[in-house]
C-alpha cells in the first residue's frame, strides 16, 4: 500500500502542507503513520507493531523474547514455560548470580514468582503490572506458561542476549 496522509476514512486526505509532512510505506503489520517535522529525527507520530511479527526473537532454554521497536522505545514480551527458572535458564546466557536487569512490565498470563537478594519476594500473575530493581531469581509457578510485557526499553532490548 503507499503510504501517504489519509483521512478518518482511511482514504487518501490532500496534503495541504507537503513541507511539514513526510511519509512512510504500510508494509505488514507495521502501520506507521506520516512522520512530524519537530519530532526529533524520523519518529512517527503514531506508530504500530505486531508482536506475533517481531523485530527480534531470543529464544534460551524455556524462553522466548519477542522484541519490537517503536521510535526511541523497544518493548518486550516475554514468554516462559512451566521449570523456568532465571537462575537456570537465563543466568547461562548472561552470567552473574542475579538477574541485574530492572524491569517494569505487566503479567498477561500465568503465575510467577520473584525472589529478590535483599530478601523481599512478589508473587505476580495476570492483571499485575511490576516493577522489580536489579537483583532477584524468578521462576514459574504451575503448570502454565507466563507470558508478560517487559516496557523498561534497556532491558527489552538486551534481556537473555549474551
Amino acid at each position: 500500500m503507499i503510504a501517504g496522509n489519509y483521512a478518518p476514512d482511511h482514504s487518501p486526505a490532500t496534503v495541504l502542507n507537503p513541507i511539514e509532512s513526510l511519509t512512510l510505506v504500510e508494509c505488514g503489520e507495521d502501520r506507521s503513520l506520516p512522520y512530524q517535522r519537530g519530532r526529533g529525527p524520523d519518529v512517527a507520530s503514531v506508530e504500530s507493531k505486531n508482536m506475533n511479527t517481531p523485530d527480534e526473537t531470543r529464544t534460551p532454554d524455556k524462553t522466548t523474547v519477542s522484541v519490537v521497536h517503536l521510535g526511541p522505545a523497544t518493548v518486550a514480551r516475554l514468554q516462559v514455560e512451566p521449570g523456568w527458572r532465571w537462575s537456570e535458564c537465563i543466568k547461562p546466557v548472561v552470567g552473574g548470580e542475579s538477574c541485574q536487569a530492572a524491569h517494569l512490565g505487566y503479567v498477561v498470563s500465568g503465575h510467577i514468582h520473584i525472589a529478590a537478594t535483599d530478601g523481599a519476594e512478589l508473587d505476580l500473575g495476570p492483571g499485575d503490572a511490576y516493577r522489580l530493581e536489579p537483583g532477584h531469581d524468578a521462576w514459574v509457578v504451575g503448570d502454565e506458561p507466563v507470558v508478560a510485557l517487559e516496557f523498561e526499553s534497556k532491558t527489552a532490548e538486551t534481556y537473555a542476549q549474551g
